[in-house]
């Protein structure tokens, strides 16, 4: 059996600035992990099980008469993302597809299943790669690892900046710039995935940080689970009409963190 584990994170500074390029974020790992086991598995039919994900719920919106459901919640999407991406970047590899079992552990959810907040979408998605990418035998860098990971997450999601993935795989404090959503959709379209995570990938800013001595962490819970994907679909939906005020909060934003991180620079 293999086991790959990453962990949650938190924003310190930066959460929502950080959807729009070099607009910086500083987040932290959080010592709470999701863990994916991987086994070969003994007959022809796969498995994927999670305790904490059996009983999730299902969103949904109204979209004219229409009503369409919002997977974007469900973290099974993020698994699956996450293995139809790296098997695609190991067929590249011509390696040949093997049956296997996923099962999934996470820290990342109070005992009732609501979740703390902790990125565990980003978390199962890294860990799912990670797991897969051993699975297979192909040697990995943290680099590879997150550009799977965020080309997985953001193909389920459809916004977000993906700092919640760079926690999840470096682990630690770091500060971080998003990379140009459209420069990789366009990337994607026309080159074969191998070809685009070995890009560099224009605005994308991965800094490892070491927090000042004698700093403590204190983490509180709200015990109210919020979406994420649909509270980024309010930003986006508001920024034009609050244009002054958000490239306001943008500049302010960016001022805030860059003196945070010289701040950690000189301890």
């Amino acid at each position: 059996m293999i086991t790959e584990k990453a962990p949650g994170k938190l924003y310190i500074a930066g959460e929502y600035a950080v959807l729009e390029q070099d607009c910086p974020a500083i987040l932290v790992a959080v010592d709470q992990f999701i863990r994916v086991s991987i086994t070969k598995s003994k007959t022809s039919t796969g498995l994927i099980h999670s305790k904490q994900y059996s009983q999730d719920s299902i969103h949904w919106v109204r979209r004219g008469s229409k009503m369409v459901i919002d997977n974007r919640d469900n973290p099974f999407e993020y698994i699956l993302s996450a293995i139809s991406f790296t098997e695609r970047f190991c067929i590249e590899q011509n390696i040949k597809m093997k049956v296997y079992d996923l099962h999934i552990n996470s820290d990342l959810d109070s005992a009732d299943g609501k979740k703390y907040g902790l990125g565990s979408s980003a978390a199962v998605t890294v860990a799912t790669v990670k797991a897969i990418l051993r699975f297979y035998g192909v040697p990995f860098s943290n680099e590879l690892v997150y550009k799977l990971s965020a080309v997985s997450h953001y193909s389920v999601q459809g916004n977000g900046s993906a700092g919640d993935i760079a926690a999840s795989v470096y682990g630690g404090w770091l500060a971080y710039q998003t990379f140009d959503k459209k420069w990789l959709e366009a990337e994607l379209n026309k080159k074969s995935l191998s070809e685009v995570v070995n890009e560099a990938w224009p605005g994308l800013k991965i800094e490892l940080l070491t927090p000042p001595k004698g700093m403590k962490l204190m983490i509180g819970w709200s015990q109210k689970p919020a979406s994420t994907s649909r509270l980024v679909d309010e930003t986006n939906a508001n920024k034009a009409a609050l244009n002054g005020e958000y490239k306001k909060f943008l500049a302010d934003s960016r001022q805030c963190v860059l003196k945070m991180v010289t701040g950690f620079e000189e301890n």
